[in-house]
This record gives C-alpha cells, structure tokens and sequence, in this order.
C-alpha cells in the first residue's frame, strides 16, 4: 500500500503558502491604505483643507487596490479648488515599491485667473502617476500618463485637448548638479486659443529627453523657480522633435530661465517645412508676400539634409531671447513667462491736512490758564464768472 504522506506534505505546504500570502496580502493593503491617507492628509496645513469619503480596499488576491470615492482639495491662501469624482492608489504585492495613483470621471479645478475665479473641468480615458522608492523609501522616479486628455472652461470659451501625454521624471538625486533626467511626448495637442500663434493651435507632435541641472529649493513653485534660476539651473536639451503646423524640427541644446522667468536659450537643429511655412506666413499677411517668396526660395535652396521621415531639412538655429522664439532671423511667437510679474501695489499717501506735523512748539503755546479766543475769518465772497465789466468812465 503507497503511503499519502508525500500527498499532505504538498497539500500542508500549498495550505501554510497560500495563509502567508494572504496575511502579506492584507498586511500589504492596510499599509497601502495608510500611505494613501497619510498623502492626503500631509497636504494639510492652515490654508489647505482636505476633504475625502472613507476608502476600500479591494483587488484580493491580485493587484491591492485603494479607493477613495471623493476628494475635494481646497487652498484658501492660493486661491484654487481640485474636487475629484475618484481616486484609487494601487500596487502590486510582488512590486512593492512601485504606486500607481488614478484619476477617474471628470475632475473639477478652479483657479484665479485675471482677477477671478475659473472653473474647469477635465477628464481623460486614463490618467495614471506610477511612483518609483528606492529601498530606503527615497522617491526615484515618477511617470505620468494621460489619454485622451479633453479640458474645458465654459467661463473662458476655451477648450483644450490631447491624444496622448506622457511624462517620465528619474534620477531624483538628493544632491549634485544632475537633479533629474525627463523624457516627455506629446501628440495631437490642441492649444487653447489664447495661445493662438502663426503655425496653429494644432500640435501633431512632440517628444524631448531632457537632463534638468541643480535641484529646485524646496518652497513654493515660484519662489523655487526664481532661486532655481539665481542658482544657474538649465535644461540640457539632448533630443527634441517637434511637428507643428507645415513645421518640423529636430535638435539639441541648452535653455535656462532669465530674470522675468521666461525661456531662454538656444537650440541646434534641422528644420523642415521651413520654405511652406514661410509662405504661409506671407499668404496671412504676416510678413510681405514678396520676402516670404524670396526667403521661402532661400530656405529650399539650402534644405541639404533631410530628417528621418525623408523631408528636406535645413540647419537653422531656433532662439529663444527676450520673450520671443526665434527661427533665424524669423519671429515665431511670443513666450510668456512662467509666472506674471507680480504688480507693485500703490501707495496711498494722507491728504496735507491730515499729515502729522508733529507737536507743538512751547514757545507757540498761550499762557497756562489763558482761554484760547478763535480769530474771527473774513467771508469768503464767490464771484460768479461774466464777461468782463468795462471800465468805469473817467
């Protein structure tokens, strides 16, 4: 007779595997739910008030699954409002230094802009941030991916919409000149039409690796930008593609912040597409037909290189000084800073009669016990204005 035992060893070891993953399981979703709490709840401070419905946890015995049916976000101090329909946090428990954060329905978010308050509402068919820690805890990478992104503000006319996003920040260094290396895509962006510019609102495609120099200071965004720029910070553009209107380009080089907090810089690359924009730009009247023809002539003649696709390309420096963006010598669009400079405020100053003249002199004061009688004042006679009176007759 064949002895079981070799039968319950297998079903003992299969019983106490499957009790140890699902107390690690569990386990793993209280910590994922108390990380997701502690998130929320450290955006707290004075002027930031938190809001979110009790969680659940979901997702045994496959991916841990967190999620808060409603957030709402409000900061009284900076004066915006970030409600959110629902929020899940999740990961999975063989990788369990990697978070998946995702927004799902429509997001509401008000912002002060031109002096009031604008609401906006944002939804996409998936908007996911995966956050990479290290084994001491240290964040080391995030992506962000966005699809079928579509934002509007009914208040503004405006409309804003995206095919594909992408966003991916690593090598977030506690120290050195390296802070981060990024790597970013963009394809079929509408811009919203304040943005409006001689190549369109319609952006078919972008795509850049970017290495960021010195760490931003740890402050609010503006303050960090203004001392990431007094500190030298710049972006090493090492590829960059871009693909809007007739335009296409393909470069590399360097840009900082100036003083006012706008772009600058320059990059190195080829240009296609240059001798139909150029005619373009005539045909809109934005510069004299006669020049866009003879410039557009110019620009096919020194197309000696192509880009990947196979166009004809040109190498051409593109600009960035002084608030403008720059093809050669030809004017693109205007840059506008990162932040509006912040107007001075006005100072009031009393009217002469209410000013402080300060005390009285002694020697100006009456005699202790003397009253002090009030000058009697001549009347004031208005004279009503005429023609001038003739002189009386000699």
């Amino acid at each position: 007779m064949k002895s079981n035992r070799p039968f319950w060893i297998i079903i003992l070891v299969s019983a106490a595997t499957l009790a140890a993953y699902t107390g690690y399981w569990f386990w793993g979703a209280q910590k994922l739910a108390a990380f997701a709490e502690e998130q929320l709840d450290g955006w707290r401070s004075e002027a930031v008030d938190v809001h979110y419905a009790e969680p659940a946890v979901t997702g045994f015995p496959g991916i841990i699954r967190v999620t808060f049916p409603s957030v709402a976000v409000t900061d009284s101090k900076q004066n915006w409002h970030w409600q959110g329909q629902q929020v899940e946090l999740s990961a999975q428990p063989w990788k369990p230094l990697n978070f998946r954060g995702s927004l799902r329905g429509e997001q509401g978010l008000s912002l002060p802009l031109d002096g009031r308050m604008v609401d906006m509402v944002l939804s996409a068919d998936r908007a996911d941030v995966l956050t990479h820690f290290d084994l001491q805890g240290q964040l080391s990478g995030v992506e962000l991916e966005l699809v079928k992104l579509d934002g509007a503000a009914p208040m503004l006319d405006e409309h804003v919409r995206a095919d594909y996003l992408y966003l991916n920040v690593d090598q977030l260094a506690a120290g050195g000149d390296l802070a981060a290396s990024l790597r970013t895509k963009v394809t079929k962006l509408i811009l919203p039409k304040a943005w409006d510019n001689p190549l369109g609102r319609g952006l078919k495609e972008f795509q850049a690796k970017i290495n960021i120099v010195e760490p931003f200071p740890q402050s609010d965004l503006q303050d960090s930008l203004t001392r990431w720029q007094a500190n030298g910070g710049r972006l090493d553009i090492n590829w960059l593609k871009v693909e809007w209107g007739t335009l296409g380009l393909q470069g590399q080089g360097r840009l900082a912040l100036d003083k006012d907090l706008r772009l600058d810089g320059k990059l190195d690359g080829q240009v296609a597409g240059l001798a139909e924009t150029l005619e373009e730009f005539g045909a809109r009247g934005l510069i004299e037909k006669k020049v866009a023809r003879l410039a557009a002539a110019g620009a096919r003649l020194f197309s000696f290189g192509k880009t990947a696709d196979g166009r004809p390309a040109a190498d051409i420096p593109i600009v960035l000084q002084q608030g403008n963006l720059l093809l050669g010598p030809l004017q693109l669009a205007s840059i506008p800073p990162v932040f509006a400079p912040a107007k001075a405020p006005v100072r009031i100053s009393p009217p002469p009669e209410e000013a402080d003249r300060g005390p009285v002199p002694k020697e100006l004061m009456p005699p202790a016990g003397d009253k002090i009688t009030p000058v009697p004042t001549a009347p004031v006679v208005v004279e009503e204005l005429g023609p001038p009176k003739a002189p009386a007759a000699q």
